[in-house]
Formats: C-alpha cells, sequence, structure tokens
C-alpha cells in the first residue's frame, strides 16, 4: 500500500492572549500533570480536567480556530489514553478514534499516527493482535518520513514486533526489533535498548538462533546501569 505524506503545514498563528483560552490551557495542563501520578483518583481527575477545557474551548468556537482545533484533539488524545490506563477501553477508543480525525483534518499527520498506534494499545489490551498490528502498521509511515521522530519510529516498531511475536509471526518479529536498535543505541536510550534486545533474544530464541540471542544478551550485560 502505498502512503502520501501531505507536505509540511504552513507557519503556526500567534498563540491567542485570550483569557478563556489561556483558562482551557491551564486546565489542559493540569490534566497533563495528573496523568502523571500512578493512582486511579488522579488518572479519574485528569478525566474532569480536560473535560473542563473542553467545553471552554466549545464556548470559544472558531474564534481562535487553528489552537482551538490542535487542543480539541490533544484533549481527545491524553483523555483516549487516560481512560485505557483505567481499563474503560470502549471509552478509549472512542476518544482515541476522534483524536485521529481532528488532526487528520487539521494536516497534522504525526499526531494523527500517535493517536492510531495509542488505539493500537487499546486492540493488544483486548487481546485483537491482528487488529493491534494493522494499527501500528498503518502509523508506520509517518514516523519513518520525518527525521525529528526517528525515537518513536523505532518505539512503532517495537509495538509492531510485539503485536507479530503474539501472532507467532517470528521472522517479521525479529526484523522489527532490529530496526528499533540503531535509533536506541545511537541516543542511548538504554532502558528502550536492554528491552528490545531482550525481546529479540527471546524470538531468536524460539526460532532456534541461540547464537544471535546470545549476543543480544551480552549486549544487554554491556549496557550502562542507571541509577533508579
Amino acid at each position: 500500500m502505498d502512503y502520501m505524506i501531505p507536505p509540511p503545514p504552513p507557519p503556526l498563528p500567534n498563540e491567542p492572549d485570550d483569557p478563556k483560552y489561556k483558562l482551557a490551557g491551564a486546565l489542559f495542563d493540569e490534566g497533563e500533570v495528573l496523568m502523571r501520578e500512578d493512582s486511579t483518583i488522579a488518572l479519574e481527575q485528569a478525566i474532569a480536567k480536560f473535560l473542563a477545557a473542553q467545553h471552554i474551548f466549545e464556548e470559544i468556537g472558531d474564534q481562535h480556530q487553528y489552537w482551538c482545533i490542535h487542543m480539541r484533539g490533544s484533549r481527545q488524545l491524553n483523555t483516549g489514553i487516560v481512560y485505557r490506563w483505567l481499563e474503560q477501553y470502549d471509552e478509549a477508543e472512542t476518544h482515541l478514534r476522534e483524536a485521529a480525525h481532528i488532526f487528520s483534518q487539521a494536516g497534522d499527520s504525526i499526531i494523527m499516527a500517535t493517536a492510531s498506534y495509542e488505539l493500537g494499545h487499546v486492540k493488544n489490551d483486548l487481546g485483537q493482535y491482528l487488529a493491534a498490528l494493522d494499527l501500528y502498521i498503518e502509523a508506520l509511515p509517518y514516523f519513518e518520513h520525518d527525521f525529528f521522530v526517528s525515537c518513536e519510529c523505532a518505539d512503532v516498531h517495537t509495538f509492531i514486533a510485539g503485536a507479530y511475536s503474539r501472532l507467532d509471526c517470528l521472522p517479521e518479529a525479529a526484523e522489527h526489533y532490529a530496526r528499533a536498535l540503531p535509533t536506541y543505541r545511537e541516543y542511548e536510550l538504554n532502558e528502550e535498548l536492554a528491552d528490545a534486545l531482550k525481546n529479540l533474544a527471546a524470538v531468536y530464541d524460539k526460532l532456534g538462533f541461540e547464537g544471535k540471542a546470545d549476543t543480544c544478551r551480552r549486549e544487554v550485560d554491556q549496557i550502562p546501569k542507571t541509577d533508579s
């Protein structure tokens, strides 16, 4: 399947100096902070913040069209992610699909693709591995064509590899884990590198490639340990 990569977007307009817009933005930021807390209560509070911000954006309407569209899309994306963490998968899917639609209409292909792979995570959690794989593969080309998101591209390769592994498509899993490694090495993303190498070693074991599996494990042993 051929993918059409859209041209770069026009320069962004100045962010509006509007008290209502700033209030909505502050609520959105508070929601993002709450997303980082490891508690159900905090996640539910984050959703409430995002919904409150959404109501304000709807009141503003098209007055600040560009910024409100993107904030609305981001609100949908984050709300979908939080609902997935809360294992409320129907709500998660609804918000993530809406986020993908908003960013597609806005011409922001990277965040649209982010919504697609987040929806893939929902399908993966539900055990719908083929559906998850399709969504990961759908997202991949957008990251491959943008140098500035190369690390996220590597992540998507590991998502694809994991889905292939769960579907017992082991050569394909090995290929995509291997394609993530150069970026993780280049940017010294040691935790991600170690995880990818361990998973690749497990795939090689299943394929009977003991030498390749051992090579992966030796590299893991050589990765500098970070302080916990």
